[in-house]
């Protein structure tokens, strides 16, 4: 049996951290047919060959998995995906910053 132990620390306030590991699940549920359910704070997460659970708190988003021995040899492309999925939830808002207009200068009328 394979593990992965994934651990990222985010700067979002943690209702947002939640909605971005839920993100996340329903991601990795689409790529890899699995079935998710909340328990407080934690994220549970099973499907033939894999369990696991995504904690969220203040500051932290942990991941854990088992792969059975098939997906064990899959292990690799799984965390790969895992972490991008992450950076990408996790990522702090951007917030567009709009630069004030040019003034004109006034025309002058011949």
């Amino acid at each position: 049996m394979s593990h992965i132990d994934i651990r990222r620390k985010h700067s979002l306030p943690l209702p947002q951290a939640r909605q971005a590991a839920e993100k996340v699940a329903k991601q990795l549920k689409q790529e890899f047919a699995l079935q998710y359910r909340w328990e407080g704070a934690s994220l549970h997460f099973t499907r033939a060959g894999v369990d696991g659970k995504l904690t969220v708190n203040a500051s932290e988003v942990h991941l854990r998995a088992n792969l059975g021995m098939l997906l064990s040899f899959l292990k690799p492309q799984i965390e790969g995906k895992v972490h991008e999925h992450l950076d990408d939830a996790l990522a702090p808002t951007r917030v567009a910053v709009r630069k004030p207009a040019a003034k004109k200068s006034p025309r002058k009328k011949a």
